[in-house]
């Protein structure tokens, strides 16, 4: 495939998790007949848009001829999906505060998108 579709999948999966997390964070706040469709909505978005930024950045990565081995910056990316992943169990038990995990998930994908684009290491 073209690095261009690799890039565009890349995108959209960066919006559908945070319209996954978006939901998860709103279901606290919902009414209860909403709450169960919210969280399940979020989590299968949230689902799509991980699986749709590994496939696509390993997609990308094999277009470009990177080695995981000889890109430093693969590892902290790889690290930021996993919290990302992880981050669906604290937002459905309540350990995170709506504002702190608003904050939490702006901040991991400006990392991510700092280390994807300028590849500093």
């Amino acid at each position: 495939m073209n690095i261009l579709i690799y890039t565009w999948i890349h995108i959209i999966s960066i919006v559908l998790l945070v319209i996954g997390f978006s939901s998860l964070i709103n279901a606290k706040s919902a009414k209860e007949e909403c709450v169960a469709g919210l969280r399940k909505m979020g989590a299968i978005f949230q689902g799509i848009g991980l699986l749709g930024l590994l496939v696509s950045g390993f997609g990308m990565m094999a277009r470009l001829n990177l080695k995981m081995a000889e890109s430093g910056w693969v590892h902290p990316k790889l690290l930021i999906w996993l919290l990302l992943g992880v981050g669906i169990v604290a937002l459905k038990r309540g350990w995170l505060p709506s504002k702190v995990a608003y904050a939490i998930l702006t901040l991991l994908i400006a990392i991510a998108a700092y280390l994807g684009i300028f590849k500093p290491f």
